[in-house]
């Protein structure tokens, strides 16, 4: 599918001589990587590599130790402040509301809207296929059912001057839910958005995505 964005919406993500600190130590430095509307970045390594650091660095979690992140030429920090870029984060942590049910965890998206809304939304189209416990309250799910309902917000995140974080939303997943992640991950990319992703799961070569190896920790 084709990148739909014009010049004037076109972003440019760039990481410039990028260093991170666990600790003490020293995970990398001098990392480099540039980005644009309707690509995708994989983010590729062992464990401990420095994979998940570098996305929670990218979103703002995690400061760099040197280097670093711009969007057009500015302070990342400073475009998502101004709006000029909107930020979508995904980790393992998933950051559902126990108290609450499936559908009302997924209204809390600014443009999911309503319960009825989300509901009637995902009766035409569950790629996770979460339609069937969508009124039970989260702390009764399953691992498997909980890692569905924090992916189906990507049926409600936005595209549009958007960057998609990523940590191992397809870890878990059965070949169906390879196949749901890599059609959002294609609208995605359809409609300009941007995306680095960490994964050890091997993507579509249809997506056609960049690669950054961290090499060896």
């Amino acid at each position: 599918m084709a990148d739909k964005t014009t010049n004037q919406d076109r972003l440019t993500l760039e990481g410039s001589g990028i260093a991170l600190m666990r600790g003490q130590r020293l995970i990398y430095e001098g990392v480099e990587f540039t980005l644009r509307s309707g690509e995708l970045l994989v983010l590729r390594g062992p464990n401990g590599s420095g994979k998940s650091s570098l996305l929670r660095a990218v979103a703002g979690f995690l400061p760099l130790s040197g280097g670093q992140i711009s969007c057009n030429k500015a302070p990342l920090a400073s475009a998502l402040q101004t709006g000029a870029v909107r930020c979508f984060w995904y980790s393992s942590a998933d950051g559902l509301a126990g108290p609450l049910t499936a559908a009302q965890n997924l209204s809390l998206l600014p443009e999911a809207g309503d319960i009825s809304t989300v509901t009637a939304r995902l009766a035409e189209d569950d790629p996770f296929a979460v339609s069937g416990f969508l009124d039970r309250h989260v702390r009764n799910l399953s691992t498997g059912q909980r890692q569905r309902v924090a992916l189906s917000r990507l049926c409600f995140a936005p595209s549009d001057r958007c960057l998609w974080l990523l940590d191992e939303p397809n870890s878990g997943l059965d070949e169906a839910g390879h196949r749901a992640l890599e059609d959002r991950l294609a609208r995605h990319k359809a409609a300009g958005g941007l995306c680095i992703i960490a994964s050890h799961h091997k993507l579509s070569d249809r997506l056609t995505p960049l690669y950054l190896d961290l090499g060896e920790v």
